[in-house]
């Protein structure tokens, strides 16, 4: 009931930002400067302090390169199906980094911790924390490099080595390399910014939601409903890329409770951040906004099945 309760919070979200833009109180151009706060400035919180409120010790470092390397796998996989993917579906050039996104990212930090949180406590919640460390990094070089290269390939202006390290510059990023500081250092955060931190990090969610629904106000729920590539990248988004993360971890033996980890992290929806950053970089918004919608739907029924097997098969 729980997982379900989460899953329903975020269609109610995504209502509120389609009830918006269709009164008109939050028209279409509004998604541009919602989705640069939560990508400069929400985004950037999170990462500050999700990773500020660990605590390093032989245990944590043990388990973090364990988490690290299972997540480098499921990056490395989820980027080489994308590719075959946009390929074999034959996605046309404009459409082939916000495809690539959705196969690589996942709707980690609002669903993944809560969900994480519900089914495994406060130990899995940790583990998937851990997880979502390396999402800023590849989300904000590897993302970024989709959507921008993908989509005016043609354009050697952006290939110049000066805006491919802009692209790599921006907040995200550097938050990361500043959460790693604090948390290898264990440098402490005063309360106050603390406080800043967990507020303006709690905003990224719902502005993201809030984000998807303004862009659905200008689809047709048909069109998206029966759109093929969109329910293929669906499926494998929330089926065969868990199944081949949870398949040579359970082979290997890996310890229970991170193949559990790791298997939900990789079969939550599509990132609602990627939509902001399809938005952030001008490239086909409302068809992130449409995959992060289906996918999300059909993670309705997901997310509790799978959820439910592997606490009671694998734990």
């Amino acid at each position: 009931m729980v997982v379900l309760g989460k899953v329903a919070a975020i269609f109610l979200m995504v209502l509120i930002g389609y009830i918006a833009g269709k009164l008109d109180l939050l028209p279409l151009t509004s998604s541009k400067y919602i989705s640069s706060i939560v990508i400069n400035i929400a985004a950037p919180c999170v990462v500050i302090y999700s990773m500020s409120k660990q605590e390093l010790n032989p245990k944590t470092v043990a388990i973090m390169f364990i988490i690290f390397g299972v997540a480098l796998a499921m990056y490395f996989i989820s980027w080489m199906i994308s590719i075959i993917f946009v390929k074999a579906m034959k996605i046309s050039e404009n459409e082939r980094g916000v495809y690539k996104n959705y196969l690589i990212f996942t709707n980690n930090a609002f669903m993944g911790f809560p969900v994480a949180f519900a089914l495994f406590g406060s130990e899995g919640l940790f583990l998937m924390v851990l997880a979502n460390l390396l999402m800023p990094i590849f989300m904000f070089t590897l993302g970024v490099h989709n959507i921008r290269v993908e989509y005016i390939s043609h354009d050697s202006k952006w290939s110049t080595f000066k805006q491919r390290l802009k692209d790599i510059s921006n907040p995200p990023v550097i938050s990361t390399l500043i959460g790693l500081i604090i948390f290898i250092f264990q440098i402490p955060i005063p309360n106050v910014i603390d406080d800043v931190l967990s507020m303006m990090g709690a905003t990224m969610a719902p502005l993201c939601m809030i984000v998807i629904g303004i862009q659905l106000t200008e689809s047709n729920p048909l069109t998206v409903m029966t759109n093929h590539k969109l329910i293929v990248m669906s499926a494998f988004r929330l089926i065969i890329i868990p199944f081949l993360i949870f398949l040579p971890l359970y082979l290997m033996a890996v310890e229970p409770l991170v193949i559990c980890v790791m298997t939900l992290n990789a079969m939550l929806p599509c990132s609602a951040i990627a939509v902001a950053l399809a938005e952030e970089y001008k490239n086909n918004v409302r068809l992130a906004a449409e995959g992060a919608f289906l996918s999300t739907l059909f993670s309705i029924a997901t997310i509790p099945v799978i959820g439910i097997l592997l606490t009671t098969f694998i734990l």
